[in-house]
């Protein structure tokens, strides 16, 4: 049998659990029109993720980066390498400058190739460009 003080916890825990599940959050009750419509009407869970702004293209500096690896390929291949090179970038994503910082000859000389055959894209908005028009590109091989 229960006790009133084992199931005091239980009883007091039980409206408070109904009345979060039957009121509408605040966010929800401060939703702009326009996204109200668009809620899931499936259930009150599925729109707490609404708003939720998920980033699915990667960032520009990571597009950089990956554009350079693809020319780059399997860098396991330069261990023991190292090079790092000033880029900077037009705002089409063509390179108008690439400046040896540091590193041994053979490995810039890859990581400048890369870099030139590269096929970066276009900055895709003007505070990006702003911010990554000039970055240091590493060749950094796995280890």
């Amino acid at each position: 049998m229960l006790s009133l003080k084992n199931s005091l916890p239980l009883v007091l825990f039980i409206p408070l659990f109904l009345t979060a599940c039957n009121t509408p959050s605040q966010a929800q009750q401060q939703m702009p029109s326009e996204l109200a419509g668009a809620q899931n009407t499936s259930g009150e869970i599925d729109s707490l993720f609404n708003n939720l702004k998920v980033e699915t293209k990667p960032s520009y500096v990571m597009q950089v980066k990956q554009a350079v690896d693809a020319q780059l390929g399997d860098l396991r291949k330069y261990k023991g390498k190292s090079c790092t090179v000033q880029l900077t970038l037009k705002r089409d994503g063509k390179v108008e400058s690439a400046t040896i910082e540091k590193g041994d000859a053979d490995s810039c000389k890859i990581l400048l190739t890369a870099i030139h055959q590269a096929s970066i894209p276009e900055a895709p908005d003007e505070q990006a460009w702003q911010k990554y028009r000039n970055i240091a590109v590493d060749l950094i091989p796995y280890k």
